[in-house]
């Protein structure tokens, strides 16, 4: 029987420039209160856990950056672990490089493993450094428990490893039954610092059929897979025993498929669950009569991936070819959910192409009149088109920065200093949207 530790590192953290308190955040390198148990590395941890091994969670956005280097060395200095692993995005990397560096120092027979959607498209050059043993690429799940059960790792799907002087890369094993995959091991996760809220998440389905270029979940999950709806509602009732009132679904993409939209509702409503759910649409795949039978069924917010309002953007990152169509339909399906009372929030996405200040501006102010606008820097990550078209003219080489709160790239004539200004609008509006709701409440 071997003995696993799941890491994981770096949160998003603050806004740099967003307000004097968040640069205040950053330098004391605080976390927000409000933080959710890590769905991947439950996963994991229940996959390993099938197959008779011991496994924990330590999850290390519970407590101060300035801390979690210690706290990391002070739990492989008291338990002895085979392997430790850490899933990072983009902006963890160079963090989970110095972890990885101490747990090796640390311990040279532990073996240390590092997945995520960065590391799958990063594999070769992670290796690079020797305190690296192994990458976990694509989904993690049986490869994980696979690796640990398994003494010839040579033979384990997803796996990228040194042979010899040269670097073999096993392909990734796709899990087509999902529903195959143990319950997540929540209860794994050791909390240091703060309480989890009772807020989770959870997840109904893997994959999005949209191919936008600044996106790396269709290139790192290559088709769409649904849970059973009746599987996804006995993990609700779990979660709301264990008092989660509020659930996120993971999904990149809810609205994906009608057919899994209207069963998981109807399971729901069977079910009269007691809780409020929130998921992540996309305009192009839902309705009004969708949004309806969501609303009647536990579901009372939403959250658009507009990105922008502008034709010759959409078109340039792959997100529509009928920007005037796109638009209109933003608009009614916006409009829509304030009809019929559900929350409603749009992620927008600067700096683009063909985009200009007053434009973004008026586009932000439009959507505003319909509910929350949530902000973020377009991003190149390894793994997307747009990284392959923009890697030689980024901003900075620096991965910490690959956050969407830092401006990392910027392909439009938007300046810095007005897109600091357009962020701080946008979070200083969304304070007192907060503000009024709470007083409404009151």
């Amino acid at each position: 029987m071997a003995s696993v530790l799941l890491v994981r590192g770096r949160n998003v953290g603050w806004p740099p420039f967003s307000s004097l308190a968040s640069k205040l955040m950053n330098k004391l390198g605080f976390v927000p209160k409000i933080i959710t148990r890590p769905l991947g590395l439950s996963y994991l941890s229940s996959s390993v856990r099938s197959k008779g091994h011991q496994c924990e969670i330590l999850d290390l956005q519970t407590c101060p950056a300035s801390q979690r280097t210690d706290v990391l060395r002070e739990r492989i200095r008291k338990s002895s672990y085979e392997f430790i692993g850490f899933t990072f995005f983009t902006y963890g990397y160079p963090e989970a490089l110095k972890m990885a560096e101490m747990c090796k120092k640390g311990s040279p027979k532990t073996k240390t493993i590092l997945g995520g959607p960065h590391a799958s498209f990063t594999s070769e050059d992670i290796l690079k450094h020797n305190f690296v043993d192994f990458v976990m690429i694509g989904e993690g799940e049986k490869s994980l428990s696979e690796l640990v059960s398994n003494g010839d790792y040579r033979n384990v799907n997803g796996l990228v490893y040194r042979d010899g002087n040269k670097i073999a890369s096993n392909p990734p094993e796709l899990i087509e039954d999902i529903d195959s995959l143990p319950i997540p091991d929540r209860e794994k996760c050791i909390p240091l610092r703060y309480p989890y809220s009772p807020i989770d998440y959870i997840q109904t389905s893997r994959g999005c059929p949209k191919r936008c270029s600044f996106c790396v979940e269709s290139r790192l999950f290559k088709t769409m897979r649904f849970r059973d709806p009746k599987s996804v509602v006995d993990e609700i009732k779990k979660l709301i025993r264990q008092g989660r009132k509020i659930l996120y679904l993971a999904d990149s993409n809810f609205s994906a498929s009608r057919k899994h939209v209207e069963s998981l509702c109807k399971e729901v409503r069977k079910n009269n669950l007691k809780v409020n759910l929130f998921a992540e649409m996309s305009i192009e795949f839902t309705d009004k009569e969708m949004l309806k039978t969501m609303s009647e069924s536990c579901f009372v917010g939403v959250a658009f991936g507009i990105e922008s309002l502008t034709n010759q953007s959409l078109t340039k990152m792959d997100k529509t070819f009928d920007g005037e169509e796109y638009k209109r339909k933003c608009l009614d399906l916006l409009n829509h959910c304030k009809r019929i009372g559900l929350s409603c929030s749009s992620y927008y996405m600067v700096p683009l192409q063909y985009q200009s200040k007053d434009s973004v501006m008026e586009e932000i102010k439009l959507l505003q009149t319909y509910g929350q606008v949530e902000i973020m820097f377009l991003t190149p990550f390894p793994g997307t088109p747009l990284w392959e078209e923009s890697k030689d003219h980024l901003l900075t080489q620096d991965f910490s920065k690959f956050d969407s709160y830092h401006i990392a790239y910027n392909p439009s004539e938007i300046v810095q200093k007005d897109l600091e200004a357009i962020y701080r609008f946008v979070v200083k509006q969304n304070r007192r949207s907060y503000g009024k709701t709470l007083l409404g409440r009151a």
